[in-house]
């Protein structure tokens, strides 16, 4: 959009009065122009007058846009590259928290599944049979003791004496019963939150009772009635 001529181009200059012999045609129209805008662009009430040419432009012709426009504009897009620019950066952030959480949540999952896999470990070590049973029997006070090695925490024992059941939460027992002569049959199951696991068993014999042993008569007869032929020594 170019103006059909300027002031210079009539002889006309800024501030000089108009002239009262000039007949503007009722098409033309004077225009406030911004010096060197390109492109142009009309002064704003607040431009100086060494930076505004009048101009002349044919209707249909005449610079729509203001300097305050032209201003607003410039700002909006210097608004808009800003809005961009924090649009971007938030962008980066948002994919490095991402990035972060997806790496805890892995790590996490990670650890879930290791804690599982010890959880079941631990049952499953839980209720394997009691390792390293033995028992014995004590003569002197006739009584049965038997031990065995744990399962971890949080097991108890199921301990059998010949069919008698009784549950225990230690690693030892030491029970009475028996026949001199007889075997008894001692059984252990682990139990953990209501299950029970694999058994352990041991058998234990009990000795029978010794008779006392039978001692030389002053007859000189044997303890089996036998004549004891022994000679006395000669005084």
């Amino acid at each position: 959009m170019q103006p059909i001529c300027s002031k210079q181009q009539w002889n006309i200059s800024f501030p000089a009065k108009k002239n009262p012999d000039f007949k503007k045609p009722s098409n033309v129209n004077e225009i406030p122009i911004l010096v060197g805008s390109n492109p142009i662009t009309r002064a704003g009430s607040g431009a100086s007058g060494g930076n505004v040419s009048y101009e002349l432009f044919l209707d249909g012709t005449i610079p729509t846009k203001s300097a305050a426009e032209k201003q607003t504009e410039t700002k909006t897009d210097e608004k808009t590259d800003a809005e961009k620019e924090a649009e971007r950066k938030a962008a980066e952030e948002k994919a490095k928290k991402d990035k972060e959480q997806s790496e805890s949540d892995k790590l996490k999952q990670q650890q879930e599944e290791a804690d599982k896999k010890a959880t079941e470990e631990a049952e499953k070590t839980a209720l394997q049979a009691p390792a390293g049973l033995n028992g014995s029997y004590n003569t002197a006070s006739k009584t049965i003791a038997a031990s065995w090695a744990s399962n971890g925490p949080g097991v108890t024992y199921d301990v059998s004496v010949n069919g008698q059941t009784q549950n225990y939460s230690t690693t030892s027992i030491n029970v009475s019963g028996g026949s001199p002569g007889s075997s008894v049959v001692i059984m252990v199951v682990p139990v953990k939150d209501g299950k029970r696991g694999s058994p352990a068993t041991t058998t234990i014999t009990i000795p029978p009772n010794q008779t006392q042993q039978e001692t030389p008569t002053t007859d000189g007869t044997g303890t089996d009635g036998t004549q004891n032929n022994t000679t006395p020594p000669a005084n």
